[in-house]
Order: C-alpha cells, then structure tokens, then sequence
C-alpha cells in the first residue's frame, strides 16, 4: 500500500477516532498538570502542558476535515454561518475551499451523471451554483485551490466562454509557476490552454503561449502545425507532419498529429492520403476501432470534438 492510500484510510476511515483519543489525551494531560501544580511541582506542569498544546494543535489542523465529514451529507445553507468560521481560520489555506469545492462538484455532477433536470431553470441554476462555488475557491481566499480553477476554466469552455476560461487558466497557472506556496501543485491541463485560444479564433495568442510557457516541444510541433492549417497554410502544416510522424513519436502526440494530418490532407483535397492516416491510427491504437467511419473519425479529430461531447452529456447548447 502506497502512504498516499494509507493517509487517505487514516483521514477518512478513523479521523473520528483520532480526533476523539486527541480530546480524551489532552484532557488527560490537563488534569495532570493541574495535579502536579497543586503539589508544587511546577517544572514537571510545564512538561505535561507541551503535549496538550501538540494534541490542540493537530485538532485545530484537521478541524476543517472533520467539520467537513460531519456536514457534507447536510445542506450547505443550513449552516453557512459554522461553515464561514471553518473556513475564515482553515488550516493549511487550501482546506478552507474544501466547502465550496463539494457544493460546486453536486452541482456540476448533477448534469454530468445525468441527473433528471425538470426545466431550463433548473439546469440553468446548477451551471450556476458550479460556477459560483469554483469561482470561490479559485478566487476568494488568500489561497487559491488549483483544482477549483481548472474545474471553472472547463465549464466557461464548455459554455462557450473562451475569454474567461482562458483568464482562469493562465490566472492559476501563472500562480503555480511563480509562487512557491504552489510548488506541490500540478496542473494536469497543460494542453487546454492552446486548445483554448484557438477555440477562440484566437491563433496568435495560441503562437504566444506555446513560446512563454513550459511545453515540451511535441506539443509546440503539432499545435503550431495545426495552427498554420488553420490559418490557411495547409501545405507547410504538413510538411510539419510528416517530419515529425517520421520520427515515430510517443503517445500521445503520435496520435493527435496523425488526426491532425488527416484534417490537413482533407484541406489539400487528399482523400486517399487521408483515408490511409485513418487505417493507421486505427493500427496505433485500438481507441479508434471506436470510430466505425471515416467520417467518425473525422469528427474526433477536430479539437472541437472533445467540447462538444462534454456539451451533450450536460445538455448544453451554444446560441449561434
């Protein structure tokens, strides 16, 4: 067993009995040091005090875990006020967004799951709820939580809202590579934020983030290829392509610049070329045995795809 998945058992499974032995230690240790002191033995009081305030200090720790577990199946509004305390003196910083993090992730997973939503307003309020309670933790306390900004830069995404999901993206990831309070933190969305800028039409600000931030240079190869595609340099995007899918690259790169070629061959009127990157994709992974037709896997291949998935499984709609 790995010691994350032992600290996960000790949180979760005996935090309650933990933090019960810590109280019933440090009242022990209090009665001791009165004892003592009443018998004039006042440097061995000084001794029993130190473990009581080493057993206070690991309750006030874990206090917002333990508020947490004791609520989590309550309604959030029926005890905003404890809640507000809890999280106005969390220790560490990040545990006063756990809160917010769960009304956001009920809300968000209601469409996600499938949830039977009634009427418009209904699904209308737990987009709502989702982005109000991320926007909290990324934004509101001394200390944002990385995983809340990720989670409100994909809803603005799948909302359409390219320019506030970019925003959020950068805003977190520039706090991870500048500040040292977030060096512990990964950001599993590395990728998104080119995505991002192209989705928004945006291709220059695509070019200007793969050069300032740390991608490695698969992802600069294939995304500035698939950009010149875009912007109508189809014959340099593949030159591109082809150059680097002779290099035989590892996954997942590999991939995406195969989708990426067949969509650039398409443009070049290519038809046969395009259909045999089809039969090789399908040969590199069986993922794409998923895509009975080369028109399926035409489709996948468009960055927008993925989007528009998330959009369906939410019931999204974008207005035209």
């Amino acid at each position: 067993m790995s010691i994350d998945a032992i600290l996960y058992v000790l949180v979760n499974k005996y935090l309650w009995q933990m933090g019960a032995l810590l109280l019933i230690l440090s009242f022990v240790f209090i009665l001791l040091s009165i004892y003592l002191y009443k018998k004039n033995k006042k440097w061995l009081c000084a001794f029993s005090v130190i473990p009581v305030l080493f057993f206070v200090s690991i309750l006030y720790y874990f206090m917002t875990s333990f508020v947490y577990l004791a609520l989590e199946k309550k309604n959030p509004e029926e005890n905003a006020n404890l809640i507000k305390f809890v999280q106005k003196i969390a220790i560490p910083r990040d545990s006063a967004a756990i809160f917010d993090m769960d009304n956001a992730f009920k809300a968000w997973s209601a469409l996600e799951f499938g949830r039977i939503v009634t009427n418009k307003q209904e699904h209308q309020k737990l987009i709502d709820r989702a982005i109000y309670y991320f926007s909290k933790a990324c934004f509101t306390y001394s200390f944002s939580y990385p995983d809340a900004c990720g989670e409100l830069s994909e809803i603005y995404a799948i909302l359409g809202r390219y320019d506030e999901a970019i925003y959020v993206h950068e805003y977190i990831k520039n706090l991870i590579n500048n500040d040292k309070r977030y060096s512990r933190y990964g950001f599993s969305r590395i990728i998104d934020l080119v995505e991002l800028y192209i989705l928004n039409n945006d291709y220059d600000g695509a070019l200007k983030a793969l050069n300032i931030y740390d991608f490695n240079d698969d992802i600069k190869t294939v995304y500035k290829a698939e950009i010149y595609r875009r912007t109508g340099k189809p014959k340099e995007a593949l030159k591109i392509f082809n150059e680097y899918i002779s290099t035989n690259p590892k996954e997942p790169y590999l991939l995406r610049a195969i989708e990426y070629r067949t969509l650039t061959r398409l443009d070049l009127g290519q038809i046969e070329q395009a259909k045999q990157d089809y039969e090789k994709a399908k040969k590199e992974h069986k993922t794409y045995n998923r895509c009975k037709t080369f028109e399926d896997f035409i489709e996948r291949a468009h960055i927008e795809d993925k989007y528009n998935i998330w959009r369906k499984e939410r019931g999204i709609v974008l207005e035209n």
